[in-house]
């Protein structure tokens, strides 16, 4: 490895790049291919227990209501229901973002009210929320109390 020199006179110019081969992840076991070094497989890492499996089965905070009385609890009850819809219902947006939501939750370990607020978007997107005037407290031509009288 050739040594850098390092200017110390000057702030506002970036640090020099690590080379490409000290950039590999810790929890994998590295070879060399043409001077690159690349990730080729994991080690006992994951077997070790350093690494959760629970992903996909973590359970929601609340289940998911489905009509027909049925509920989604799990992550991975949610992921089969939307593989289980119709490949045009399933490219909506609203099922894009719930998939995405999923995903992050289960490989990055969210909270899983992201994943459940997905679901729920994309299940409740035909249901158009109404304004009803009579939850609402009417204050129009009602004057303020007058202090100076």
């Amino acid at each position: 490895m050739k040594a850098t020199p390092i200017n110390h006179g000057t702030v506002g110019t970036p640090a020099p790049a690590a080379p490409p081969g000290l950039l590999v992840h810790v929890a994998t076991r590295a070879t060399t291919i043409r001077g690159y070094r690349r990730a080729s497989r994991p080690n006992s890492t994951r077997r070790a227990g350093a690494i959760s499996n629970q992903g996909w089965s973590r359970e929601f905070d609340e289940p998911v209501p489905l009509r027909g009385g049925r509920t989604l609890r799990t992550l991975h009850d949610a992921a089969t229901y939307i593989t289980g819809l119709p490949k045009k219902e399933s490219a909506l947006p609203e099922w894009q973002a719930a998939i995405e939501a999923l995903i992050l939750v289960a490989n990055h370990g969210g909270p899983t009210m992201f994943a459940r607020i997905g679901m729920m978007k994309a299940l409740n997107r035909h249901v158009q929320r109404v304004f009803d005037p009579s939850r609402k407290e009417k204050h129009w031509g009602k004057r303020k109390l007058a202090r100076d009288r």
